[in-house]
């Protein structure tokens, strides 16, 4: 430096204290907005690692399980070929419309309703494939009708091989997959409309079944001989 000449130089300051911390707010806050994003990321690896689902998923399973003990007898339960445990929910007539169709699906995925031309019973169904259907095209932009995202999966993707066979030269081209959206009132409404009528249709035919049983015991009959 020459003589005379001052030092105005000075020793920049650091962002962080003696224990590390930033010490302008503004900057800490910038920095945790921007590290969040990656943190949260972390935490869902962490969590598929550990629990082998998302947490989307796991919300999925509480809905399920929930929904299951809730109304044991609305569902019909399978396991398919991937392990997951799948609910299936027939509903009929007029409420199959305000369902928008006549199968309602609940699995780890999500839940979602299927309709068509005919009714589908369980063994029409594959249901392995068309839960990987339903999870292929939620995420495709669908018709809007009444509040549902409709989607349309290929019969020949979704049906088993003895649903083909039966439904073999029916004009239908698609079945259309309707996403219930849990988080809207009225779509939940018209889910528990479904999942009591259900209920209490099993019922019913339970009794059914029961009464006759009772006309067909062995003893009764002999006694009315």
């Amino acid at each position: 430096m020459a003589e005379g000449q001052e030092n105005t130089s000075t020793t920049p300051q650091s962002m962080y204290d003696s224990e590390g911390k930033i010490q302008e707010p503004k900057k800490a806050e910038e920095l945790a907005y921007l590290e969040k994003p990656a943190r949260d990321r972390e935490a869902e690896l962490k969590r598929q690692e550990q629990t082998g689902l998302t947490k989307e998923q796991e919300g999925n399973v509480a809905i399920l399980e929930g929904l299951q003990e809730k109304y044991p007898k609305a569902f019909n339960e399978a396991i398919d070929d991937k392990g997951r445990k799948v609910l299936t929910l027939n509903v009929w007539g007029d409420l199959a419309n305000r369902l928008a169709g006549r199968k309602g699906v609940i699995s780890r995925e999500g839940v979602f309703s299927i309709s068509g031309d005919v009714s589908y019973g369980d063994g029409d169904l594959d249901t392995t494939r068309l839960i990987d259907a339903y999870v292929e095209k939620r995420d495709e932009p669908g018709k809007s009708i009444l509040q549902k995202t409709v989607l349309q999966a290929d019969p020949s993707e979704v049906l088993s091989p003895e649903g083909k066979e039966r439904f073999k030269g029916r004009p239908q081209k698609y079945i259309p997959m309707y996403t219930i959206d849990l988080s809207n009132e009225n779509q939940r409404e018209a889910l528990k409309t479904a999942l009591i009528q259900a209920r209490d249709y099993s019922v019913k035919k339970e009794q059914e079944r029961t009464e006759q049983e009772k006309k067909m015991d062995p003893q009764k009959i002999l006694a009315d001989l």
